[in-house]
């Protein structure tokens, strides 16, 4: 069942083309989400030419905020 829900999952028709005009702009193109593994894998594999910086754990991100945060 999740191997059919991942091989649906499909970008909008024009978002690899808006993110390429985007870079083409000189401007750095980044995605951060806090999907499931499986999910944050194929959409890496979706996006994987116009994105500069992707970053997808949850974990990671209350890590480092939490970091940031606390008064030392």
């Amino acid at each position: 069942m999740l191997d059919e829900e991942l091989s649906m999952m499909a970008l909008c028709p024009d978002t690899l083309d808006a993110l390429c005009r985007v870079r083409e702009q000189g401007v750095k193109v980044a995605v951060a989400s806090n999907l499931a593994q499986p999910y944050a894998a194929r959409l890496k594999a979706l996006l994987s030419d116009p994105v500069d910086i992707g970053h997808f754990s949850s974990m990671q991100v209350r890590s480092s905020l939490r970091e940031r945060c606390t008064p030392a």
